[in-house]
């Protein structure tokens, strides 16, 4: 869906992804092999240990310290709020905290295996409820930590105190998913079966929605872009296939007819810059999803559900994406004509970080570097505050809501070469 919403210095031809890679030397150039990017995944786990898990390296017991650390890590709050603006209640809190269950767990954890059966939310608490910093606001949900795509092999380490929600480990995040939403396995084995299979599907278009027979349980299944759909091949045919997700239910997954399409690829796409910015203009005037809430990207959803087409497994937050790569730019002690200078030799798809925010370099035009992110709102002038909630094509003089610059506000530049 394409959507001009007349930000600053950006022109028609800009929203489109064609006017980016004309301007390069050789867009259709493979930046890095598949091998390559496994290679740099790897080294992405090395140095995030505690960021990045290799699922199918997890021990089968863990000490209970170390879950209970993670419990509580996140930090209670004194005073929030509902979604009609009014404070929840001490009682309802204290329910919540004593739902976590993190007293009297046993010295060693036994992990259980499993996968989500649907789209879900993980939130940082065992709650549905929102919760918000202000009465006012209520677009950013304090609780909401990230989307999680049907078919996600995860690890399920704990269960809430009333049984209808499990703590999880995802490759690139944990927190609380309800338990309904969540198939075990058996055994191990099954699972890691499961997690290796091959061959399989990526999502390329903004999103996907399967619709699945009548007898289901849903009516829909709803992947992001990035997402890996586990499949077998239908006998006969080159571009069909049989999507399936484990239900836990009598060894019998849920299966459903595929197609490969513009917006489903066999595998992973080449990893180039024509492929780079078609699929990040795919998802140009997305509604904006803060943790990617009802799987609309934020800032970090929108870049790593980006890479994770070409196969890099980055991590879910902004903030450790800018330490991901071995390949990173500082820019928060350069003074704006020197970041500038050094972004005229940055290549296209640079993750562009700031506190809070990250965004995907296209390139320069007219002197001005342009970047596409998913942004939540900026300022125009002095006082006015817009709520744009969309992907977005911007150039770095765009204000922040703090009304810093974007291009005064860089700490660094992501390398993904």
């Amino acid at each position: 869906m394409t959507v001009n919403h007349s930000l600053p210095h950006v022109l028609p031809e800009m929203l489109t992804p064609d006017f980016w890679a004309d301007r390069l030397a050789n867009p259709s150039a493979l930046l890095l092999t598949p091998e390559k990017i496994h290679h740099f995944n790897q080294l992405i786990r090395q140095r995030l240990p505690g960021e990045m898990m290799d699922l199918a390296a997890f021990p089968r017991e863990m000490d209970s310290a170390v879950l209970h650390t993670w419990l509580t890590k996140p930090r209670f709050p004194q005073k929030t709020y509902d979604s009609c603006g009014k404070p929840l209640s001490s009682a309802f809190l204290g329910e919540l905290k004593n739902n976590i269950n993190a007293t009297n767990l046993p010295r060693r954890i036994a992990v259980a295996y499993g996968t989500t059966i649907r789209h879900a939310e993980m939130r940082l608490f065992p709650t549905d409820e929102p919760a918000f910093a202000t009465p006012e606001d209520t677009r950013f949900d304090q609780w909401q930590a990230t989307a999680v795509n049907p078919g996600e092999p995860l690890i399920i380490l704990h269960q809430s105190l009333d049984g209808k929600w499990c703590y999880v480990q995802t490759e690139y995040y944990r927190g609380w998913i309800a338990a309904r939403y969540l198939a075990r396995f058996s055994s191990r084995s099954q699972w890691l079966s499961y997690l290796r299979h091959s061959p399989f599907l990526t999502v390329t278009g903004p999103g996907l929605t399967v619709t699945l027979p009548p007898d289901s349980s849903e009516s829909v299944l709803r992947f992001e872009m990035g997402a890996k759909i586990r499949a077998f091949p239908v006998a006969g045919s080159s571009q069909s296939f049989l999507g399936f997700i484990p239900t836990g239910k009598s060894g019998a997954p849920l299966t459903f007819p595929l197609a490969l399409s513009p917006d489903l690829a066999f595998g992973y796409l080449p990893y180039t810059e024509t492929h780079l910015f078609q699929q990040a203009f795919k998802m140009l005037g997305q509604p904006y999803g803060w943790g990617g809430q009802d799987l609309h990207p934020d800032c970090s959803s929108f870049t790593r559900n980006l890479y994770r087409c070409f196969g890099f497994d980055l991590p879910r937050d902004s903030g450790v994406q800018a330490r991901c790569s071995p390949n990173t730019v500082p820019l928060n002690h350069l003074p704006p004509e020197q970041k500038s200078k050094v972004l005229s030799a940055l290549p296209a798809g640079t993750l562009l970080h700031l506190d809070g925010h990250i965004m995907v370099y296209l390139g320069m035009s007219g002197g001005r570097h342009y970047v596409i992110h998913a942004l939540s709102g900026y300022r125009r002038g002095q006082h006015h505050t817009i709520y744009l909630m969309a992907v977005t094509v911007s150039d770095l003089s765009l204000r922040r809501l703090n009304g810093q610059t974007l291009l005064d506000a860089l700490t660094s530049a992501v390398i993904l070469r």
